[in-house]
């Protein structure tokens, strides 16, 4: 069934809960369809426009037809008459964007139960539909406003309706009027821009499991919606909104409240711990200045997201009671310090504290078994030596420490054996790592006045490193990593696929740098680089900033689609003629005289050159046909403008 095709990834459910089909399977299924007799009128469904607009003007439509779908441009004045549509009895799904209907369809697509009509525009043209068995209507992006004749129709005669889609409906300032009898489920009202009241006859959609109001102007949610004891999810994301109340006994149901980006938000029901089911609780953003207490009597919380809500300095103390909590991000609030029973969140998987004035690395959570995400990214008030016993992070996959004052890891780092990534970037005070876990497979470490990179080539899984050495202003480089032998073991990493390295003291590479044959990315910002050895033939990007090499050859980089080279001493750059597949070229603030082979380069789309003041000639770039960027900056040499055939649309800006 759906699940079996849901672990083969050939299908997923979409943020509405919609069913989307992989390619494979929908390319399988039109296969399936095609099949079935050659005259597309006599087929079960009719996808491609052109058949399907040729059927229904043609009168051709058969009873075998079961879906059809239109899509006209934006402006479309195509209009459909009941006639056309009389012989397709059987129609069960009708996609008609962008076009009208008007006539009488009493007793025709009786049995239609999707109608697809997004950016209908209302007329004045008498329409009247048969909607007995109608389940899902989409509206977006269509001109209905309050005063709809439409509304009615709905309203009273789709007794089966479920799932109401107004997304983008821009001129509705009012929710219709809803019957007692409503069977609907998914009222999804996002971006509607001018609505801001909810009819009070919302309180009659005792079915309704998801309300959508985001980016909306609604305020205040009707009072009679805390009767709807079968609402499961509540989006009300972007909205003026600026309390959010429930009445305690009410929304048993309640899985999911989303109130991002709602900047008047300031208050939380006192009550909200009578929401038994919740899990899902996202406030980002929002003007509140903390938690009610009574939130930590929300049993069944599985992720609470607060990040960027700069008023909130403190967690209730008893947060430890949070035992199903699995997510939680206080990224970007005022919270200093955590409450010590977060100790208790046995089943925590991912804390994100990014951006916040926290002090010191938090010791309760230092035997978290289940914690498998840390970051605490520009915390530029964390200081000090991260606890000696993190051994009790057993999971641990992701720890991100970057752009914090941290001193020194403990030694027990290495046994943590699910440790994957490990973000170190910006750590001036870092200067020296203790053996890490051979499991890493991203490592990015960044130092103030780095002396020694040390020998990592234990990381044999190691896919992405990235090594940064920030001296302070005016110091001279050391000798002490001047040697190539002192960085030889970085070609033993035989698995990396990412490299970055600024490291003024690296003066040459290991002659063995080709090793890494699974190398597709590199940049190189070594300020001393005196020159470059063989690069690996796999690499498809290269940025090189500082080399002081005279002479770059690049003829083995076959598969090389984006190259840049900045602040760069080479005055010949050899092999350019061999990059067929290059695509992008930006080239700054370096002594090369002449970019000969480059008219090779037939993919070209991107080619920058700026401050290359000994250049004397270019190539002929007229097979360069797809360049969309061209921006090339000559300084004052018009004979070199004069000496290249440029594509017709190519600016030069001198």
């Amino acid at each position: 069934g759906i699940d079996a095709l849901r672990v083969l990834s050939l299908v997923k459910i979409g943020q509405n809960k919609e069913l989307l089909t992989h390619d494979l399977l929908r390319t399988l299924g039109r296969s399936i369809v095609s099949n079935e007799d050659p005259i597309p009128s006599n087929r079960s469904r009719l996808w491609m426009h052109n058949q399907a607009l040729s059927t229904l003007q043609r009168k051709e439509g058969t009873t075998k037809v079961q879906a059809l779908g239109l899509t006209f441009d934006e402006g479309s004045h195509d209009c459909f008459t009941s006639e056309e549509f009389g012989p397709l009895s059987e129609l069960r799904f009708l996609n008609l964007d962008r076009a009208n209907m008007r006539g009488n369809f009493t007793g025709l697509l009786f049995k239609l139960r999707w109608l697809h009509w997004r950016g209908y525009h209302t007329s004045s043209e008498p329409l009247i539909l048969c909607l007995e068995n109608l389940v899902i209507l989409d509206l977006s992006l269509s001109t209905v406003a309050d005063d709809w004749e439409g509304w009615t129709q709905i309203m009273e005669k789709a007794n089966k309706l479920k799932v109401l889609d107004l997304t983008g409906c821009s001129q509705l300032r009012k929710t219709p009027w809803f019957p007692a009898d409503s069977k609907l489920e998914r009222l999804i009202l996002e971006g509607c821009s001018h609505l801001s009241v909810i009819d009070e006859s919302a309180g009659n959609l005792k079915n309704l499991k998801s309300l959508n109001i985001k980016s909306t102007r609604i305020v205040l949610l009707p009072k009679e919606m805390g009767s709807l004891d079968n609402l499961k999810e509540i989006f009300v994301d972007k909205t003026s909104i600026h309390h959010l109340h429930f009445l305690r006994g009410s929304m048993q149901k309640l899985k999911t409240i989303s109130a991002s980006s709602c900047k008047n938000l300031a208050e939380i029901c006192k009550d909200i711990g009578c929401l038994k089911s919740l899990s899902y609780l996202a406030l980002d953003e929002s003007n509140i200045k903390g938690l009610p207490r009574d939130v930590t009597s929300l049993d069944g919380l599985v992720e609470l997201s607060l990040r960027d809500c700069r008023r909130i300095t403190a967690l209730p103390d008893s947060v430890g009671k949070l035992q199903s909590l699995q997510k939680m991000d206080l990224s970007n609030t005022r919270i200093k310090i955590l409450p010590e029973s977060i100790k208790n969140l046995d089943k925590l998987e991912v804390l994100r504290m990014n951006k916040t004035p926290i002090r010191t690395f938090p010791t309760d959570i230092a035997n978290l078994g289940k914690l498998q995400v840390i970051t605490f990214s520009n915390c530029r008030s964390m200081e000090g030596e991260i606890p000696r016993d993190i051994s009790g992070l057993s999971s641990l996959r992701i720890m991100d420490l970057s752009f914090t004052l941290i001193c020194s890891l403990p030694e027990c780092l290495c046994h943590l054996s699910h440790l994957q990534t490990l973000n170190l970037l910006g750590c001036e005070e870092l200067q020296t790592l203790p053996k890490l876990p051979s499991s890493l497979v991203s490592l990015r470490w960044g130092a103030k006045n780095m002396r020694v990179v040390q020998d990592f080539s234990y990381l044999r899984d190691l896919k992405d490193l990235e090594l940064v050495d920030v001296p302070d202003e005016g110091d001279i480089p050391s000798s002490e990593m001047s040697q190539t032998e002192s960085f030889g073991w970085i070609s033993s990493l035989s698995n990396l696929e990412t490299l970055k390295l600024c490291l003024p003291n690296v003066t040459s590479l290991p002659e063995v740098f080709n090793a890494l044959t699974r190398l597709k990315t590199l940049d190189l910002s070594c300020i001393n680089l005196l020159n470059l050895p063989q690069l690996p033939s796999s690499l498809s990007k290269l940025l090189i900033k500082n080399c002081k090499s005279q002479r770059v050859d690049f003829s083995n980089l076959e598969t090389l689609s984006e190259l840049e080279l900045c602040d760069c001493n080479a005055s010949e750059i050899l092999g350019l003629g061999n990059l067929r597949l290059l695509q992008v070229l930006k080239i700054s603030g370096c002594e090369v005289g002449n970019l000969d082979g480059l008219e090779q380069a037939s993919l070209l789309r991107r080619f920058s050159m700026s401050d290359c003041q000994s250049l004397k000639r270019l190539p002929d770039l007229s097979k360069c046909t797809n360049l969309e960027i061209k921006e090339i900056d000559f300084h004052n040499s018009p004979d070199c403008i004069r000496s290249c055939r440029l594509v017709p649309r190519l600016q030069v800006r001198r």
